[in-house]
């Protein structure tokens, strides 16, 4: 998704696919920003405390695929109501997920949508490298609460947005889309400290 200059309180928030970015650009700050940003942070953005969250790569393929497949619950998204990839099954979309020779700039095509929801979260494209603070998805409400007392924002709720419905990712998982995750994503689980 890219990073976002927060308007009230500032920060920038750097917003990576499936990590409840919808739920903290729309949901805690009220849609006042201005962005998205590829690669870079603008330099007027620099002076303001800059976040991110992360998510485990296992879980996040699983609700991308879930997203494309089947939708999200009170969701908005243009394909929310005719998933474009209805019926297709998780070993198939592993293979546009991590298939390098498909565009992620565009989103002119399904596949280069999927691609930039499921580009590794320590790729360059999403700028994570600028964070002061990163955050994870699997600790959600705890480190939100620490990104806003260090904003002094104490004036918000959530509300998650745009979830899936679902099983433990385990469940989804053979030994070869194991494998497939465990290579692709590898820097995301060492940086991360992220295991199945």
């Amino acid at each position: 998704m890219g990073a976002f200059l927060i308007e009230d309180p500032k920060c920038v928030f750097i917003h990576v696919p499936k990590t409840a970015g919808t739920t903290i650009r729309k949901g805690v700050f009220g849609e006042k920003y201005e962005g998205p940003v590829f690669f870079r942070i603008p330099e007027k953005w620099e002076e303001f405390f800059c976040f991110a969250f992360v998510r485990n790569p296992f879980d996040r393929l699983v609700s991308a695929w879930k997203m494309f497949s089947i939708g999200m619950q009170e969701s908005k998204w243009a394909l929310n109501n005719n998933p474009p990839l209805k019926g297709t099954n998780f070993t198939d979309f592993l293979k546009i997920a991590t298939d390098e020779s498909i565009d992620h700039h565009s989103r002119d095509t399904i596949n280069s949508v999927i691609r930039h929801h499921t580009l590794p979260q320590t790729h360059h494209y999403h700028c994570i490298q600028y964070a002061n603070f990163i955050g994870k998805y699997e600790n959600f409400e705890k480190d939100l609460k620490h990104v806003t007392e260090k904003l002094k924002f104490r004036d918000y709720s959530v509300t998650h947005l745009n979830k899936t419905i679902r099983d433990s990712y385990k469940e989804y998982y053979c030994e070869k889309s194991y494998e497939i995750v465990s290579y692709f994503y590898q820097e995301d689980l060492d940086k991360f400290d992220y295991k199945f």
